[in-house]
């Protein structure tokens, strides 16, 4: 008879029960998941595990029976909700992290072209920067030189205010005559004729003015009396060059004369006489204001000096009281103090 089994107590079967539980979890946990679980996770979440009495070291457990079991180091399998805020934060995190490393590349990509701008700007090498150099140099140069020389022009300028006029005048004379003289050596020197060369410069408005000039000098040279025949010719030929003719009136009346038919009494004949000619208001106004300067100037050139009984005395002939006139009028501004104090008798 083969021998009969012991009988159990019944803490022993428990004990038992809950080691194989314990061994079943233990399987369940190390086994992958299936693609159903991985496909269905609401079946996952519905189906929790059952709460075993483990102890809470990661590394290792130990069953009743002295066993120790190792656990991998992730064994809770997470529910899909709870995974979804983790990867969306990481996912904007990421986001936020590429943006920073764009704008840092697009920063450094910016500097290295400026870096590149600026090798171009340099050259390719220190030659093109020592011609630049220098070309700066020379502009300084020129700027240094011109303010120099606007300096001296202002001096000179406030220089030549400070001088009368007739100074001045004798200066700019002495000055064009020394360039002439200067001119006119280095002509000689290299076998030209001066004067030749000066009146090659001139123009013909030159020449004109010139010609009226000595005209001018020659009647003002020709003043003695002569007879009144000829002193009157001369007087009417002043006049004459006083009195410009109007040209637009005379126009108009050419114009309508040639109108109405009257152009041959308009231009007249040897045998006409045309006393009937009648000027406008205009012209006698003129002729008015010409008279009154004639008069006024014929009265300040004719009027003679009226004696004053009651001035001082203080010459001894009629030569020796126009030279006192005389310098009167340019000291007795002057010494008009001095000679009342000396008549006070205060200056004493």
């Amino acid at each position: 008879m083969p021998p009969s089994k012991p009988k159990q107590s019944p803490s022993a079967k428990a004990s038992q029960m809950a080691n194989a539980q314990s061994k079943a979890k233990v399987t369940t946990m190390q086994s992958p998941p299936s693609p159903a679980a991985s496909s269905s996770p609401s079946m996952a979440t519905s189906m929790p595990l059952p709460k075993s009495p483990l102890p809470t070291s990661p590394s290792s457990s130990s069953s009743p029976k002295g066993r120790t079991v190792t656990k991998p180091a992730s064994t809770t399998p997470s529910s899909p909700s709870s995974v979804k805020p983790s990867r969306s934060h990481k996912t904007e995190s990421d986001a936020g992290a590429s943006d920073h490393s764009e704008d840092e590349s697009d920063s450094d990509s910016d500097d290295s072209d400026t870096l590149d701008s600026d090798d171009d700007f340099s050259g390719p090498g220190m030659d093109q920067v020592q011609a630049r150099l220098a070309k700066f140099s020379s502009l300084r140069a020129r700027i240094r030189q011109t303010e120099n020389d606007n300096r001296k022009d202002l001096v000179a300028a406030q220089g030549n205010r400070r001088l009368p006029a007739s100074v001045q005048r004798k200066l700019e004379r002495k000055r064009a005559e020394a360039l002439e003289l200067l001119q006119k050596r280095e002509l000689e020197a290299n076998g030209q004729d001066f004067q030749r060369h000066k009146n090659l410069n001139y123009s013909a408005q030159d020449v004109e003015s010139w010609d009226q000039v000595q005209t001018k000098k020659r009647q003002r040279a020709n003043v003695e009396f002569i007879d009144p025949t000829e002193g009157t010719h001369k007087r009417f030929k002043k006049l004459g060059e006083a009195l410009k003719a109007d040209h637009e009136a005379y126009d108009a009346q050419r114009a309508t004369a040639a109108v109405t038919g009257d152009i041959d009494s308009f231009y007249g004949d040897l045998d006409g006489l045309d006393v009937a000619a009648k000027p406008g208001a205009r012209d006698v106004d003129r002729m008015v204001a010409d008279l009154n300067k004639q008069i006024e100037i014929a009265a300040k050139s004719s009027r003679r000096r009226m004696f004053n009984p009651d001035e001082d005395v203080s010459y001894i002939n009629d030569k020796n009281r126009k030279f006192n006139e005389r310098a009167g009028r340019a000291y007795d501004k002057y010494t008009q103090e001095i000679k009342e104090s000396l008549e006070r008798g205060t200056a004493l």
